[in-house]
């Protein structure tokens, strides 16, 4: 893996095939756990390969995010692994595609992505009142990102703010949570 660029065009729509053929499985038992398994191959291989090659291509990018969109919609325990995954271990993936990443179509891809995350979360939750904590582990590093990582960054915040922004749009409901809420009072008062 230390030279990324040796796969083929091939080899990257063999592994999007690979990803995407579990979204026509209609039997419930078994789609959960197929779903869940193309998401975890899908976002493995956009984070740790595709993501890190030279020439990557926007259509291939938006493809990805759309094929992982269409598996998180049709099934509540896959949007809950992504979101919890993206609360855990890929916390550490927010900051170089959100914020410091030089590529505008990698922060593009990732900022898609993560806000469909929270949005097909929130949509199977069934539109709870209060965010799972998971959500608010996401939020709540976002917010603190905009003390540490943004104002070193300020080019590269455009898909930072439209996380933020299309989260906010989702409704007061989701913005209200009373732990998030005194987090970003600290950034947002008059005193600044």
């Amino acid at each position: 893996m230390q030279n990324r660029d040796v796969f083929s065009e091939d080899y990257y729509s063999f592994l999007q095939n690979l990803a995407t053929v579990n979204s026509a499985v209609r039997r419930s038992g078994e789609k959960e756990e197929l779903c869940t398994e193309s998401v975890q191959l899908a976002v493995q291989f956009l984070f740790n390969t595709y993501y890190h090659v030279r020439r990557r291509h926007r259509s291939v990018m938006a493809d990805w995010v759309a094929a992982i969109e269409s598996l998180i919609q049709g099934c509540a325990t896959t949007a809950h692994w992504l979101v919890s995954y993206l609360s855990s271990d890929g916390l550490k993936y927010l900051k170089p595609y959100l914020v410091e990443g030089r590529s505008r179509d990698v922060r593009q891809s990732f900022s898609q992505l993560l806000s469909v995350c929270l949005s097909s979360h929130l949509f199977h939750r069934g539109g709870a009142v209060h965010a799972s904590n998971d959500v608010t582990t996401i939020l709540t590093h976002l917010v603190e990102m905009l003390g540490s990582e943004v104002p070193d960054n300020v080019k590269n915040c455009g898909q930072y703010f439209w996380v933020l922004l299309k989260f906010a749009q989702g409704g007061a409901a989701q913005c209200g949570q009373r732990a998030l809420r005194r987090r970003c009072r600290r950034w947002w008062s008059p005193s600044r």
